[in-house]
């Protein structure tokens, strides 16, 4: 997955075949460079939560679900957990669990 929340800010979002933590990126630049981004996941959701959807504005922080991969099972494997960055992307801290139909 991949997209931007307005012309300079962009995230890519890898995936493996069995993905253990997100493989996520983030450009202020426009595409022009790229660095990781990271994650703060409580122990609880390690190898859970593991692939990234993209990002979108929500009041003065921007938010990201993660999924669980093809091979997650938690909660039956629809579940999704919320992350917050307060700093455009580069950190995420966990906010929340997400039903399906609770997604925005």
């Amino acid at each position: 997955n991949g997209g931007f929340v307005d012309e300079n800010i962009g995230f890519l979002s890898y995936g493996v075949i069995n993905p253990e933590e997100p493989d996520f990126y983030v450009t202020k630049y426009a595409g022009y460079s790229w660095k990781q981004a990271s994650f703060t996941i409580p122990e609880k959701y390690h190898k859970v939560f593991v692939t990234a959807e993209v990002p979108y504005q929500e009041d003065e922080h921007l938010s990201v679900l993660l999924n669980q991969g093809p091979n997650g099972d938690y909660m039956g494997g629809k579940v999704k957990g919320k992350f917050i960055s307060f700093d455009q992307g580069l950190t995420w801290e966990f906010a929340s669990e997400v039903a399906p139909d609770e997604e925005p």
